[in-house]
């Protein structure tokens, strides 16, 4: 068949599967990256109301540690979008979720936040895993 002179392009099942399942990933790393970056930009955010401020003096490590923790999550977040930066990124953000995590168990306690943690962490090893077979 042809359509505007230019031949259909034949697909097989395994070609539509797969190409289903790169968008899949693709819509995840935009996603995270998205997240990550919104994350780390609301903790640059002053002002004595800001949630981050209180976390952080409430788990005890001072101001500059949010910062950092900021600059971490949206200067890597970029990195998800690019080919050859999914693997130093999600290294990064999941060393942030990790830390993330032992806060939340060790100092904070379990809470639904806990499980934001988590499944961020679950999505970036997803997605890392997913890349690698690219």
């Amino acid at each position: 068949m042809y359509v505007a002179s230019v031949p259909a392009v034949e697909t097989t099942a395994a070609v539509r599967v797969e190409r289903r399942r790169q968008i899949a990933v693709w819509t995840l790393r935009v996603l995270l990256a998205v997240a990550f970056f919104y994350f780390g930009i609301s903790k640059f955010a002053g002002g004595s109301r800001r949630m981050w401020i209180h976390l952080f003096d409430a788990i005890g490590f001072r101001q500059w540690f949010r910062i950092v923790t900021g600059f971490v999550e949206a200067g890597r977040a970029p990195l998800l979008l690019t080919p050859r930066g999914v693997f130093p990124g999600v290294a990064l953000l999941a060393a942030a979720m990790i830390g993330a995590l032992l806060v939340h168990i060790f100092i904070l306690g379990v809470s639904t936040a806990t499980i934001g943690v988590v499944m961020l962490l679950v999505i970036l090893t997803a997605v890392a895993l997913a890349s690698r077979l690219s």
